[in-house]
């Protein structure tokens, strides 16, 4: 089962801008794409927790989960077959119970296990990442297998010609963030830790790709100013900012185009993309006020009249959060921010156990960070697409301590009564 999970997450970080418009076959009219055969890998591992009736996760996890269902089979009485098509925005978060399976089974039922399938996850997706970051230099912008998805994103705007999608440069910030939780924790440095963290944050920059980023500088920002991690607030401020200068020194044609991508973040209004997302994000939550409490379920699409532009838009919202509120409510969305919520706490939580052994507190800050991340990244997009599976290795990974914990007290009572 391991090998077949490697290969989705490299088939998955390679294709991630192809997989969801490179049709595999016709069943009738419906069209069944590529990524459709990683979904039923994720709802197989669904139905065999469901079945196995193991209780690993929150009560807020599962009523999530639920309610999203629940949208579905709603939508399917307004919209047919279409419902279950338009779900795939959805879809990934269900590999929250690709993790569990792994315990279940135990492939995964103790640290040094959970260790060594999460490091190759991270290692994996970076490396199929940068493998097509380093295509697209010599293709000279971006690259796609799928004719139809070339021709509608052939990317380049104000900012000039771009390299990779936004998931694919989370991919590479969130290896970066890894690298760092265990610079942080382990209060030491190496050369080839550092040599690497730079490389990549001058990837991620050289993308152009801004959503990402800045997601995760601000998840990473954050939660060392929480936990009082002032040393290393300036330092990881002062390495983006070297790193930064660095890429314009070494590449000063692009210095123009830099300054532009990221000086839009905070200057919405002249940002071409930025007042885009804007209007058209507005119109979306308009639309959204005419089915407030339960959302008009999946399988309507997308099709917003935005005066601004006096036309109508049929691309998604480009932010999670209007895109919950319209499909699923407000239920739907009060019950993914409870979620998101119970998930963050429990990750700070965590830390009276995993303090003392850096090993482990190295996972839980990394797995922080992320978590963090989402709520500035999901303004832009969709939750990053390994999100549900990192909230699954999360869960996972407190399951393991806990039982650690338990077993060293058990372990230290039987000591002292012998």
């Amino acid at each position: 089962m391991l090998p077949l999970y490697y290969i989705v997450i490299l088939i998955t970080s390679l294709l991630n801008a192809d997989i969801n418009v490179m049709v595999l076959a016709n069943v009738g009219s419906i069209n069944i794409y590529i990524i459709d055969i990683v979904y039923i890998l994720i709802m197989i591992s669904v139905l065999f927790v469901v079945f196995k009736q193991k209780i690993y996760y929150d009560l807020q996890i599962k009523i999530f989960f639920l309610w999203m269902v629940i949208a579905i089979m709603y939508g399917m009485s307004n919209y047919g077959y279409r419902a279950i098509g338009e779900a795939r925005y959805i879809w990934p978060l269900y590999a929250f119970f690709i993790p569990m399976v792994f315990l279940i089974t135990g492939k995964m039922d103790d640290l040094r296990k959970f260790e060594i399938i999460i490091n190759k996850t991270l290692l994996i997706a970076a490396i199929v990442v940068s493998i097509l970051f380093i295509i697209e230099l010599f293709y000279n912008g971006r690259f796609f297998l799928s004719a139809a998805k070339e021709e509608s994103l052939r990317l380049e705007d104000f900012r000039g010609i771009r390299y990779l999608g936004s998931d694919e440069t989370f991919t590479l910030s969130a290896y970066a963030i890894f690298i760092l939780s265990n610079i942080i924790v382990k209060k030491r440095t190496e050369i080839k830790e550092v040599l690497t963290v730079i490389l990549l944050i001058m990837i991620v920059i050289f993308t152009k790709n801004r959503a990402a980023p800045v997601s995760v500088c601000i998840g990473m920002l954050a939660v060392l100013l929480i936990e009082k991690k002032i040393k290393y607030l300036f330092r990881s401020v002062m390495a983006i900012s070297v790193t930064f200068i660095m890429l314009i020194i070494i590449f000063p044609s692009i210095t123009g185009d830099l300054f532009k991508a990221f000086s839009g973040v905070v200057q919405i209004e002249d940002d071409p993309t930025g007042y885009w997302r804007f209007v058209v994000q507005s119109s979306a939550l308009l639309q959204g006020m005419e089915t407030p409490i339960f959302g008009q379920g999946f399988g309507g699409y997308f099709e917003f009249y935005v005066p601004e532009l006096d036309k109508v838009i049929e691309y998604p919202p480009h932010n999670m959060y209007i895109f919950l509120f319209l499909k699923s409510g407000l239920i739907g969305l009060s019950i993914f921010l409870v979620m998101l919520y119970t998930v963050i706490i429990s990750s700070f939580r965590l830390k009276k156990i995993t303090e003392l052994d850096p090993e482990l507190e190295k996972y839980r800050l990394f797995f922080l960070i992320i978590f963090i991340s989402q709520i500035p990244y999901m303004m832009a997009y969709n939750y990053y697409i390994y999100f549900g599976l990192f909230v699954g290795f999360f869960y996972v990974f407190k399951i393991l301590i806990i039982k650690q914990n338990q077993q060293d007290g058990t372990q230290k009572v039987a000591d002292n009564r012998n």
